[in-house]
Protein backbone atom coordinates (compact mmCIF):
# COMPACT_ATOMS: atom_id res chain seq x y z
CA UNK A 1 0.00 0.00 0.00
CA UNK A 2 1.25 3.81 -1.05
CA UNK A 3 1.03 6.18 1.81
CA UNK A 4 -1.51 8.38 -0.11
CA UNK A 5 -3.70 5.40 -0.70
CA UNK A 6 -6.33 4.45 1.87
CA UNK A 7 -7.49 1.35 2.46
CA UNK A 8 -10.62 -0.29 2.38
CA UNK A 9 -11.89 -2.70 5.73
CA UNK A 10 -14.49 -4.25 7.25
CA UNK A 11 -14.56 -7.41 9.38
CA UNK A 12 -13.48 -9.97 6.81
CA UNK A 13 -10.15 -8.47 5.48
CA UNK A 14 -7.63 -9.82 5.88
CA UNK A 15 -5.91 -7.19 7.82
CA UNK A 16 -8.59 -6.77 10.26
CA UNK A 17 -7.33 -7.33 13.35
CA UNK A 18 -4.25 -4.98 12.53
CA UNK A 19 -5.84 -2.02 11.32
CA UNK A 20 -8.45 -2.31 14.72
CA UNK A 21 -5.39 -2.82 16.66
CA UNK A 22 -3.33 0.30 15.25
CA UNK A 23 -6.92 2.68 15.94
CA UNK A 24 -6.73 1.45 19.83
CA UNK A 25 -3.43 2.10 20.32
CA UNK A 26 -2.43 5.48 18.13
CA UNK A 27 -6.21 6.61 17.39
CA UNK A 28 -5.88 9.20 20.78
CA UNK A 29 -2.92 10.60 19.45
CA UNK A 30 -4.69 10.55 15.50
CA UNK A 31 -7.50 12.38 17.09
CA UNK A 32 -5.44 15.03 18.90
CA UNK A 33 -6.69 13.67 22.30
CA UNK A 34 -10.43 15.32 20.94
CA UNK A 35 -11.88 12.15 22.17
CA UNK A 36 -11.20 10.36 24.94
CA UNK A 37 -10.17 6.40 24.39
CA UNK A 38 -13.45 5.54 25.69
CA UNK A 39 -15.33 6.70 22.49
CA UNK A 40 -12.48 5.69 20.13
CA UNK A 41 -13.05 1.93 21.33
CA UNK A 42 -17.07 2.18 21.51
CA UNK A 43 -16.73 2.81 17.77
CA UNK A 44 -14.31 0.21 16.98
CA UNK A 45 -17.28 -2.08 18.76
CA UNK A 46 -20.15 -0.96 16.52
CA UNK A 47 -19.22 -0.33 12.58
CA UNK A 48 -19.85 -1.70 9.55
CA UNK A 49 -16.55 -1.22 7.63
CA UNK A 50 -14.07 1.90 7.46
CA UNK A 51 -10.90 3.39 5.98
CA UNK A 52 -7.46 4.09 6.95
CA UNK A 53 -4.52 5.32 6.11
CA UNK A 54 -1.35 4.33 7.36
CA UNK A 55 2.07 4.53 6.73
CA UNK A 56 5.08 1.71 7.35
CA UNK A 57 7.85 3.87 8.55
CA UNK A 58 11.72 1.44 9.62
CA UNK A 59 13.21 2.58 12.73
CA UNK A 60 16.77 1.58 12.91
CA UNK A 61 18.09 1.22 16.07
CA UNK A 62 21.96 0.17 17.17
CA UNK A 63 21.11 -3.10 16.24
CA UNK A 64 18.43 -4.14 14.69
CA UNK A 65 15.81 -2.34 12.32
CA UNK A 66 11.88 -2.37 13.58
CA UNK A 67 9.21 -1.83 11.13
CA UNK A 68 6.43 0.68 12.76
CA UNK A 69 3.23 1.68 11.14
CA UNK A 70 2.37 5.28 11.87
CA UNK A 71 -1.28 5.93 11.76
CA UNK A 72 -2.35 9.18 9.66
CA UNK A 73 -5.99 9.12 9.23
CA UNK A 74 -9.33 7.13 9.74
CA UNK A 75 -12.76 6.63 9.69
CA UNK A 76 -15.02 4.44 10.98
CA UNK A 77 -18.62 3.46 9.07
CA UNK A 78 -22.16 2.34 9.75
CA UNK A 79 -24.42 1.59 7.01
CA UNK A 80 -28.07 1.24 7.11
CA UNK A 81 -29.22 -0.96 4.19
CA UNK A 82 -32.88 0.09 4.98
CA UNK A 83 -32.51 3.73 4.32
CA UNK A 84 -29.25 3.23 1.75
CA UNK A 85 -27.01 5.84 3.84
CA UNK A 86 -23.67 5.68 6.05
CA UNK A 87 -22.98 7.28 8.86
CA UNK A 88 -19.59 8.16 9.90
CA UNK A 89 -19.28 6.94 13.92
CA UNK A 90 -15.85 8.54 14.07
CA UNK A 91 -13.16 10.36 11.57
CA UNK A 92 -9.90 11.51 13.08
CA UNK A 93 -6.72 12.97 11.23
CA UNK A 94 -3.38 13.50 12.42
CA UNK A 95 -2.16 17.16 11.69
CA UNK A 96 1.35 16.27 10.29
CA UNK A 97 0.14 14.53 7.26
CA UNK A 98 -1.18 17.45 5.36
CA UNK A 99 -4.34 16.09 3.00
CA UNK A 100 -4.73 12.88 4.43
CA UNK A 101 -8.54 13.23 6.01
CA UNK A 102 -9.03 14.93 2.63
CA UNK A 103 -7.85 11.64 0.89
CA UNK A 104 -10.34 9.66 3.24
CA UNK A 105 -12.93 12.38 3.09
CA UNK A 106 -13.33 11.31 -0.86
CA UNK A 107 -12.31 7.95 -0.29
CA UNK A 108 -15.75 7.94 1.75
CA UNK A 109 -17.47 9.94 -1.00
CA UNK A 110 -16.49 7.67 -4.18
CA UNK A 111 -17.66 4.62 -1.82
CA UNK A 112 -21.00 6.33 -1.40
CA UNK A 113 -21.53 6.81 -5.14
CA UNK A 114 -20.36 3.39 -6.47
CA UNK A 115 -22.97 1.74 -3.94
CA UNK A 116 -25.58 3.98 -4.15
CA UNK A 117 -25.67 5.50 -0.84
CA UNK A 118 -26.23 8.71 1.21
CA UNK A 119 -23.50 10.28 3.39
Amino acid sequence: MEDNEPTFFDNEHSDFKFFKDLIKEQGLLTCRNELDITCIKKCLNDFDYGFILYSNKAKIGQLSRVHMSLLKSFALIKHDNNLKMIEMKIFCSFLNYKGSGLTILNAIYQFAISNKVET
